[in-house]
C-alpha cells in the first residue's frame, strides 16, 4: 500500500543549506526571546527601584496563562512570605 522511501544521506548542499540558513535562524530567533524577558525584568527592577520597593516580581508574557508581561512590586512584609505568591502592588 505504502511504498517506503529509499534510505539516503543528505548531500553536501543540503547539509550547507541546514547549516548556513536553519540553524542561524533558530539562534537568532532563541536570542530575541531571551533578551526580551532580560529587558522586562530590568525595566521592572528599575521601576520598583525607583519607587523605593524593596523587591519585586516580574513575570514574562505567557507564563502561567497570562497574556503579557507583569510587573509587581514587593513591600517588605511581602517579601518575607513564603509558600504563597503575594500579590504586591501592579506596576505593568
Amino acid at each position: 500500500m505504502y511504498e517506503r522511501l529509499p534510505d539516503k544521506e543528505p548531500t553536501s548542499f543540503e547539509l550547507k543549506i541546514f547549516k548556513w540558513v536553519f540553524l542561524p535562524i533558530i539562534a537568532i530567533g532563541l536570542f530575541l526571546i531571551f533578551s526580551d524577558v532580560s529587558k522586562g525584568r530590568i525595566k521592572c527592577e528599575n521601576i520598583c527601584l525607583e519607587k523605593e520597593f524593596p523587591d519585586f516580581r516580574y513575570t514574562p508574557s505567557g507564563r502561567y496563562g497570562i497574556g503579557g508581561d507583569t510587573c509587581h512590586c514587593l513591600t517588605e512584609e511581602e517579601n518575607n512570605i513564603k509558600n504563597r505568591i503575594p500579590e504586591g502592588t501592579r506596576v505593568f
